[in-house]
């Protein structure tokens, strides 16, 4: 008889405190939004261009599997932490854009940025399959929504992560001093700025295509039950993986 696997331990699985969050549908009026041109931008120059700043740690895009709709595409930029996203390295690049990119962050009018302070994160591994959750607290509480977070945070999480097929857990916030930080930059100034709101990740291995449907229809209503205001909630794949290191060397980074 085969033993058992064993399950992999539990880790933090993303590689910083900080994480930028990029996500929407871009502008669909334009049909560049979804040709080749724009991912092959997104993919081999602006992730590379993005994670070779110093405190990025690692860049992975995603995009929607449903394609009977137009593409929903997240990106998410992990770093050192938070205040990375308003150092003077990143905003100078934010102030200097490549060919490239003043070519193509017109068209990401539709999408929202905001830069997120890490509150949870637990793996055993990457997953290929991603379920992605926008929420905020609800109307009555304010800015205070402790037991929200607590709950996410202490139960939902490790939760979560126990179900078969899951192999990562990731929640963060909004830090909106750091999000509007880059207001003063022209590049970026259409680029809809994300405030209030929360993210969870859930990546997983669910080789059933109603896997992902089916969670994401039971967080949703898990979190409005405690009284969050759920926003976008959708099914994504990997599209990019990249690192720093693999975009800057030892010598280049000395």
């Amino acid at each position: 008889m085969n033993p058992r696997p064993t399950s992999a331990p539990v880790r933090r699985g993303l590689r910083g405190r900080g994480l930028l969050v990029v996500w929407g549908a871009g502008d669909t009026t334009r049909e560049a939004t979804v040709d080749a041109g724009f991912n092959d931008w997104y993919t081999h120059e602006h992730l590379p261009e993005r994670v070779a700043t110093p405190g990025f740690r690692r860049a992975r895009r995603w995009t929607t599997v449903d394609r009977r709709t137009p593409p929903v595409y997240l990106a998410a930029y992990e770093t050192d932490d938070v205040d990375v996203l308003r150092s003077p390295a990143y905003l100078s690049a934010l102030d200097d854009p490549t060919p490239g990119t003043a070519a193509h962050v017109p068209l990401m009018s539709g999408m929202s940025r905001t830069a997120c302070r890490v509150v949870a994160s637990s793996a055993r591994g990457e997953g290929g399959d991603l379920a992605f959750v926008e929420f905020g607290p609800g109307p009555g509480d304010g800015a205070d929504a402790d037991p929200l977070r607590a709950f996410v945070v202490d139960d939902l999480v490790p939760e979560l992560l126990g179900r078969p097929g899951t192999l990562a857990v990731h929640v963060a916030e909004v830090d909106l001093a750091v999000t509007t930080a880059r207001d003063v930059t022209p590049t970026y100034r259409d680029v809809p700025t994300g405030v209030g709101r929360r993210f969870l990740l859930v990546e997983g291995a669910w080789p059933d295509p109603a896997a992902t449907p089916a969670l994401l229809d039971d967080l949703a209503d898990r979190l409005a039950v405690r009284g969050a205001d759920v926003g976008a909630a959708v099914g994504m794949r990997l599209l990019a993986r990249i690192t720093h290191d693999q975009v800057v060397s030892r010598k280049d980074a000395s």
